[in-house]
């Protein structure tokens, strides 16, 4: 009885393999090279989009860069002009109470 119940066991796991097995196997069958592929050269192309737009924005950060340092110094010599001025004005209010 042992040996009957055994080989009911080994028997049971011989078909459970074989299941598995015949499943993975429909899978590779359903598996499509050419679609892997069209995926493969399709994530190819967005990888290289997304470079060339990467690359595009560096250019325009640059660019904005260069004139944020223009501003900045622009805004600069504003400042020291509008210091001269009030200067000359504090000069001339000063001149003039002397008078």
């Amino acid at each position: 009885m042992s040996d009957e119940k055994e080989l009911r066991e080994a028997l049971e796991k011989a078909q459970h393999a074989n299941k598995q097995l015949v499943g993975e196997l429909a899978e590779l069958k359903t598996f499509s090279p050419k679609e892997l592929l069209e995926k493969v050269h399709a994530l190819e192309k967005e990888n290289a989009e997304l470079r060339a737009r990467l690359e595009r924005a560096d250019l325009v950060r640059t660019d904005w860069d260069k004139k944020v340092r223009r501003l900045k110094l622009e805004l600069e010599i504003a400042k020291q002009e509008q210091d001269r001025l009030r200067n000359v004005l504090e000069n001339e209010r000063l001149s003039g109470a002397r008078k």
